[in-house]
């Protein structure tokens, strides 16, 4: 019986890591493209560096906690990093 609940375990981490990974691709994904809109429509530079500099933080804080859950002995150097963009 406890081997079973192991196992399940197991899958339910397995679950999550890829439920987690497919929420950073789709806000990556979003971002990227936010970004890309404003670049190309660059007409009021002043205020749309900043929002682009914002919408930066979105696949840098999701790649970092990504990046934190999966090697977690990683994730205070991790987040030392990310911490450099702020």
């Amino acid at each position: 019986a406890r081997a079973g609940k192991g196992v399940d375990a197991m899958h339910t981490e397995g679950g999550l890591l890829f439920l987690l990974g497919l929420c950073c691709l789709t806000s990556c994904l979003l971002s990227f493209l936010l970004v890309l809109s404003h670049a190309r429509n660059w007409s009021q530079p002043l205020i749309q560096r900043k929002i682009v500099s914002i919408l930066w933080m979105v696949p840098i804080y999701a790649v970092e906690a990504f990046l934190s859950l999966r090697a977690s002995r990683h994730a205070m150097l991790l987040d030392m990093l990310r911490d450099c963009y702020e």
